[in-house]
């Protein structure tokens, strides 16, 4: 069917509606319902957001909490298992948490300085884009300071070593690269052009 010659208006309104078959009053209550849609698709997109935002504020409380908490662990055995475990489940900010009052209750174990200062690493790594830049200083430097307590017990530990020339690269330390390279490569005896994590760690 061809459109005949309409020169009003109103004429070519009465032309497609014998072409398309369809009622005004459906096409006007088909638009209405596809506006209603959109309006009700951005206000549930709207409660999603803010259902997100409360449940990460409910979240960051809890943390806050667990942290708090994990000061008054006394038993160094199981601050480790518990340390490992909340790093094998990827929640390094209480990991972290839990590592760090380890080292209080042991200031001469190797492994508590070791793991507080790779998981405060990995709280920095998987938050960096959110934390605004003093408070990554305070992360990395918590983290410096834990593995320079691991390197004081053990200055043979070559995974030491290993972290402490990744913090190295990261900050365009070239010295200090060069020199945690040297002794990664002299402690553990292998060569290595690229400091990456050990397929041990969590």
């Amino acid at each position: 069917m061809t459109l005949p010659a309409c020169r009003q208006g109103r004429e070519i309104r009465i032309c497609l509606e014998a072409v398309i078959k369809i009622p005004v009053t459906y096409l006007i209550l088909i638009i209405l319902a596809v506006m209603t849609l959109g309006v009700l698709r951005s206000q549930i997109n709207n409660i999603n957001v803010q259902a997100t935002r409360e449940a990460k504020i409910q979240d960051e409380k809890n943390v806050a909490l667990f942290c708090q908490k994990a000061k008054n662990i006394k038993d160094l055995s199981f601050a480790m298992k518990r340390g490992m475990l909340f790093l094998k489940l990827k929640r390094y900010r209480e990991a972290s948490a839990i590592l760090d009052q380890a080292t209080t209750l042991d200031n001469n174990y190797r492994d508590s300085w070791f793991w507080a200062g790779y998981a405060n690493l990995k709280d920095l790594e998987n938050r960096q884009k959110e934390l605004p830049r003093k408070d990554q200083d305070v992360i990395l430097t918590r983290s410096k300071t834990d593995l320079a307590g691991a390197q004081r017990i053990d200055p043979l530990y070559p995974q030491t070593s290993q972290l402490m020339a990744a913090i190295s690269k990261g900050e365009n330390d070239d010295k200090g690269k060069s020199l945690w390279y040297a002794r990664y490569e002299t402690v553990s005896g292998k060569k290595s052009n690229m400091i990456e994590m050990t397929k041990n760690n969590p």
